[in-house]
């Protein structure tokens, strides 16, 4: 266990806020800070996962049936995977990112 004071570190007064500069650029209610480009660095962090297709993303969600969640969370969480997906369009973002970081 670190205590940020003794390790030089910066004590957040929210837990959930990012530490060092960087942009918002994805949040929901659940995830405020979904989606963040760190332009010192560069780089970027996605909170989610983009790159779980919908049947991948359906068994994460029926191995965790019933605990913790309930059999009409997953049955929510499975039935909205049949509205559009935004994995294409992050994955242009990501490759984007990369090739403009490299120089390409």
């Amino acid at each position: 266990h670190i205590v940020p004071e003794r390790a030089g570190l910066e004590v957040l007064r929210n837990p959930l806020a990012p530490v060092v500069a960087c942009a918002l650029f994805g949040a929901v209610v659940f995830a405020p800070y979904a989606a963040l480009y760190y332009p010192d660095a560069p780089a970027l962090s996605f909170q989610g996962h983009p790159e779980f297709n919908d049947d991948y993303a359906a068994a994460l969600y029926n191995v965790r049936r019933g605990n913790p969640l309930s059999d009409e969370d997953v049955d929510a969480a499975i039935a909205s995977l049949q509205r559009p997906q935004h994995n294409t369009r992050v994955a242009s973002w990501i490759a984007d990112f990369f090739r403009s970081a490299s120089g390409n």
